[in-house]
């Protein structure tokens, strides 16, 4: 152990100390380095679990595909309130198309509703391959209500329906197994899942 003159006050100061004893000033060859003092936190040190990162993952993957549902779902039902005169409803909550010239009118908002459902994931294609369409249903479908899946399918049956009188029946498949899970028509009275 060495001592060294403190730069304050000149009184002698050991050069193990981190401060002076006499007036208290700090060594500044001390305060350049101590095995005593604990080494800062690394970016290592301070990220969290990593066991506790999925599931935070997971609950803001949930809340924003809920937004993003929750979203779709107004949409619809504003553009149901705004074509309520030109729809009617018929007894079993479903709708009949009045006449083809304000049909026609409403195909392109039909057509931007029914891809913003595909990004958005309630829906991973639709397509006609014969007759009927054939609608392939992704992972946030399966979330909705069921008055929820009627609205977004009745969507895709007007806008066929419009297209083609006589393509009066939608049918649902799951867009991973391709097999079907449902059907919607007037005759059912809606949406018929099985």
């Amino acid at each position: 152990m060495a001592l060294t003159k403190c730069s304050e006050c000149g009184n002698q100061v050991s050069t193990e100390a981190f401060a002076c004893p006499q007036c208290g000033a700090p060594r500044r060859q001390a305060l350049k380095y101590s095995p005593e003092v604990p080494p800062l936190p690394t970016s290592s040190s301070l990220s969290p679990d990593k066991k506790a990162m999925p599931e935070k993952r997971k609950r803001f993957r949930y809340i924003i595909g809920s937004l993003i549902i929750a979203s779709i779902v107004i949409e619809v039902i504003v553009w149901e309130t705004k074509s309520s005169k030109s729809f009617r409803t018929a007894s079993a909550s479903h709708t009949l198309l009045q006449s083809s010239a304000d049909e026609e009118a409403k195909q392109p908002t039909r057509w931007e509703l029914i891809q913003k459902l595909i990004r958005a994931g309630v829906f991973i294609k639709v397509e006609q391959p014969a007759e009927f369409p054939h609608v392939y249903v992704g992972a946030t479908f399966y979330n909705l209500t069921f008055d929820e899946k009627e609205q977004f399918i009745n969507v895709i049956w007007a806008y066929y329906k419009t297209k083609n009188p006589a393509a009066d029946l939608v049918v649902l498949k799951d867009g991973y197994t391709g097999k079907e899970i449902g059907k919607y028509a007037e005759v059912y009275g809606g949406l018929k899942m099985k």
